[in-house]
This record gives C-alpha cells, sequence and structure tokens, in this order.
C-alpha cells in the first residue's frame, strides 16, 4: 500500500485556512439574529413590561428556551442592594415578560448588581413623581416654620 498517494477528499480540499466563524455562521446566526430580536423588544418597551422594576432593573441577557433547553435565562442587572427585591419578585417579572411575547421566552431569572445609579439620582431614592408631589409638601412646611417662628418671636418680646 502506498502512502503519497493522495485520497480524493484530499485533492478537491482548499489549500487556505477556513476561518471558523465562516464555517459555523450559517448556523449560529439565525439564533443570534432571533436572541438579539427578544433582547431588543425587551430593551424597547422594558418601561411598560416591568412597570415598578423598570427604575432598578433592566434587561442584560436573554437565552430563550428551545426545543434541547426547556427554560430560558433572562438575566437582569439591577442597582446593588436589590438582589433580595429582585429574587422575591422573580415571578411576577418572568410573567410580565413571558405575558409580553406572549409565549414562555423564560422561566429563570438571574440578576447581576451592576447596574450603576445615575449620577443625577445618586444618594437620592426618589422618583420624579415623588419630588413633583414633594415640592407642595416642601412649601406648606416651610409656611408652618415660618409661622412658628413668627409665634416664637411674637412671644419672646412679651
Amino acid at each position: 500500500m502506498s502512502y503519497d498517494r493522495k485520497a480524493p477528499d484530499e485533492a478537491k480540499r482548499k489549500k487556505k485556512l477556513t476561518r471558523l466563524g465562516g464555517l459555523t455562521e450559517r448556523l449560529i446566526a439565525p439564533a443570534l439574529v432571533k436572541k438579539s430580536a427578544y433582547l431588543s423588544q425587551l430593551i424597547a418597551h422594558w418601561p411598560q413590561i416591568a412597570g415598578p422594576y423598570a427604575a432598578w432593573a433592566k434587561p442584560a441577557d436573554i437565552h430563550p428556551a428551545s426545543a434541547q433547553d426547556k427554560d430560558g435565562i433572562l438575566t437582569l442587572s439591577i442597582h446593588s442592594g436589590r438582589g433580595p427585591e429582585a429574587i422575591a419578585s422573580s415571578e411576577d417579572i418572568l410573567n410580565r415578560v413571558n405575558s409580553f411575547v406572549g409565549f414562555q421566552l423564560a422561566s429563570q431569572l438571574r440578576v447581576r448588581q451592576d447596574l450603576p445609579l445615575d449620577a443625577s439620582k445618586a444618594g437620592k431614592a426618589t422618583t420624579e413623581s415623588d419630588t413633583t408631589e414633594s415640592q407642595p409638601k416642601a412649601a406648606s412646611l416651610q409656611e408652618a416654620l415660618d409661622r412658628l417662628g413668627a409665634t416664637i418671636n411674637a412671644k419672646s418680646k412679651k
């Protein structure tokens, strides 16, 4: 037997190397397009989907349920310290997400405490609606303090 002869398949091969991405792109691309479409829809409509959770949680990644993997996983980026609340609310959050897309996209929730606080909201735990509601209260409080001060001044002069 001679080992110098080339096999028929070997003669057809290219002599250039092929990138792995070029080989797998047509297999992986449809799944990535589908995944990115779900994630972009979640990000675009997150305030409507998440409701009260939207202030401290944002969707970071999604691994949709598939035929092989029955459990889809939604990963949220949350503010530090909100982990217990996110885990306790995970069923509600997942129900909101799944009802938005119309089927069970995810059945598990993962959290990452890596969502930064806005610089303008640093040190504040109030929302915009809270500040507008508290402004009249602050004005009435200031008026009450002014009246108290005037009363004290009037009594001290007597």
